[in-house]
């Protein structure tokens, strides 16, 4: 994995200057660990929870990254870094920056708030980018990265991901790729009248439609034991050498349009964002695209 900048010289530590990288998730399943009752939504306002801890990074006594606390922790534990105070740290090794507009985007300090209402409570962490697609990213795109994360509440977060919903349908059709593809209709048909067949043979009722129909799909009469596997077989197929529809989509865009398309892809969804959540303000470097392959 390789990151703008911070990478040490001796190959044995990878440096990531990223704001509370060590963490990040896609808030829908935290989200979706309480249900959502008037009840838990009275107890999820008491809940405070600390997101960003903006512990900073030194080096010849220059600020140059913002990062989380269990990181800042680590540099201490593996001695590559002298204490300054309990929220500072100085680097003892020389980082390798790739850029300074990289390095002045490190510094951004991130605010414990819900950014589109203010919220300072029930934070959770939301990927602006979902990361059901970034996880298909080519190698050379996939990183921590502080940019596409935004803290939010969580009734906030469940509404982002409901209007979310309607962008990757948007995806989908721009596509024509869909759920139905990587379905494999036999053999989910297959289980379905089986399942039907021992039903009714448990209780005595004929089943000559089904067996005929069940025939006809797959051109011979299964024995018991075929049945059996059958059962057990997973009715997912692949779809032009992908999983899932996500991942189908970044596979074209990078056929298409290579760095750029992702480059693209990653706006079009920050800009998304902005348009349907309209939050009360968005981080400096929100924007920011953490990858030099242009």
């Amino acid at each position: 994995m390789s990151y703008d900048f911070g990478l040490i010289n001796n190959p044995e530590f990878n440096l990531n200057f990223d704001s509370d990288s060590d963490s990040y998730s896609d808030a829908s399943s935290e989200s979706e660990k309480e249900p959502n009752n008037n009840n838990n939504k009275t107890s999820r306002n008491k809940s405070k929870k600390i997101i960003y801890d903006n512990c900073e990074i030194y080096y010849k006594e220059k600020l140059i990254g913002i990062c989380s606390r269990s990181r800042f922790n680590w540099y201490l534990r593996k001695n590559i870094a002298n204490k300054l105070s309990d929220n500072s740290l100085e680097l003892l090794f020389d980082p390798v920056f790739k850029s300074d507009s990289n390095a002045q985007n490190k510094q951004v300090r991130r605010k414990n708030m819900c950014y589109c209402c203010g919220e300072t409570n029930n934070l959770v962490k939301f990927a602006s980018v979902p990361t059901e697609y970034k996880k298909y990213f080519p190698m050379e795109w996939k990183s921590h990265n502080s940019f596409d994360i935004l803290s939010l509440c969580r009734d906030c977060s469940d509404d982002a991901r409901s209007v979310y919903t309607d962008k990757i349908k948007d995806f989908e059709k721009k596509y024509n790729v869909s759920r139905h593809n990587y379905l494999d209709h036999v053999k989910q048909n297959s289980k379905l009248l089986i399942k039907s067949i021992k039903k009714k043979e448990e209780n005595n009722i004929p089943t000559t439609d089904l067996v005929n129909k069940l025939t006809n799909l797959l051109g011979y009469y299964p024995s018991t034991d075929q049945m059996e596997n059958i059962s057990k077989e997973s009715d997912k197929k692949e779809y032009d050498d992908t999983v899932c529809p996500e991942e189908y989509v970044i596979k074209k865009i990078c056929e298409l349009e290579g760095n750029k398309g992702i480059e693209k892809f990653i706006r079009e969804w920050k800009d998304y964002f902005v348009k349907e959540m309209e939050p009360d303000e968005i981080p400096e470097d929100f924007y920011f695209v953490n990858y030099d392959h242009n």
